[in-house]
């Protein structure tokens, strides 16, 4: 059964796994779908890896799409952290620690959001911090923080800022002083990479995931009354599933940092997925870089919602205080 709205449909099918050619999709017996016109008339394939560079070039035309739609305020960033992580060459296998008012920053600035996990990550404090300006080996750092750095790198984003290793962590004056630039820090990136998926520092962000599960099914429609035409099946939860009910996002703190930043890059259990201020986009999903309703329902929050949240920055910054 189903309804329409627009080029939009919902409803539900009943699998019937007894009689599936093949090995059966791994879905409940009845499923409900938001369904889409198959415009591209040819199925998305997938790779198997979040981390290839098929999908981290996918990645950089979201960059450059979003630059085209958005104004230009967030591509020279006028604010800088305190500190940042410099990167280097994508073959450099150190980084290293800079502090901003003694060194000459240029460019773009990405941040990281992630769960620390029962164990401490690398972190900066004050007994290493002269050691950190002077290089950091990228082998010794958390996966996570190593997948960052390979996204920042693909995008040529010169500087990352990750919390544990640019607030001084054992100083409470540091600490109290950097906890107030929290807004500035977020909205002034570039974007901000989301390891969604990962529990701690040693989940990273690239997995590997098998294309036949990850595609999305599309399906020849013959439905009494309506056109018979190809539509893409996309489940009612895809967001809440690799967003919302993600790990990290059941941390309070990462509220700020997801509506403060004017992009984020979330790495998920099996997708990457684009989210910015009012627009959305995924490699499966068919017009992939999405705007407006009817799409909204697919991802289960709209623009107007993000941009109403950002109307309370200065009690997100207390919040912040309070969370962490």
């Amino acid at each position: 059964m189903f309804s329409t709205t627009s080029t939009l449909f919902m409803g539900s099918l009943s699998f019937h796994r007894e009689s599936w050619h093949g090995t059966p999709p791994p879905y409940r017996d009845v499923v409900e779908f938001f369904f889409f016109p198959a415009h591209r008339g040819t199925q998305i394939v997938l790779d198997d890896n979040t981390g290839s560079i098929q999908s981290l070039n996918r990645v950089s035309q979201w960059v450059d799409l979003a630059k085209g739609h958005e104004d230009a305020k967030h591509e020279h960033a006028s604010f800088y952290p305190t500190r940042l992580l410099k990167l280097g060459s994508s073959v450099s296998e150190t980084i290293c620690l800079c502090v901003t008012k003694e060194c000459a920053i240029e460019g773009e600035y990405a941040t990281l959001s992630h769960c620390w996990g029962s164990g401490q990550p690398t972190k900066l404090e004050t007994d290493n911090l002269e050691i950190m300006k002077s290089g950091i080996t990228v082998s010794s750092l958390p996966r996570t923080f190593r997948d960052a750095i390979v996204v920042a790198r693909h995008l040529n984003i010169e500087y990352l800022w990750i919390d544990s290793l640019c607030i001084i962590q054992n100083s409470s004056e540091d600490w109290q002083t950097e906890v107030q630039l929290m807004e500035a820090v977020y909205s002034n990136s570039c974007c901000n990479i989301a390891a969604s998926h990962s529990i701690n520092g040693d989940g990273g962000l690239f997995v590997n995931r098998d294309p036949y599960f990850t595609t999305a099914l599309e399906v020849r429609a013959e439905w009494d009354n309506v056109e018979h035409q190809n539509i893409v099946l996309h489940p009612s939860d895809f967001w809440a599933t690799r967003i919302g009910n993600a790990p990290l996002n059941k941390r309070g703190w990462v509220l700020q940092e997801r509506v403060l930043a004017p992009r984020t890059i979330h790495f998920t259990h099996d997708q990457i997925i684009w989210e910015a201020q009012t627009e959305r986009a995924c490699k499966i999903y068919f017009d992939e870089f999405t705007r407006a309703s009817p799409y909204e329902a697919l991802w289960g929050t709209s623009g107007a919602s993000i941009l109403d949240l950002q109307k309370l920055e200065s009690d997100l910054v207390t919040l912040y205080t309070c969370w962490f």
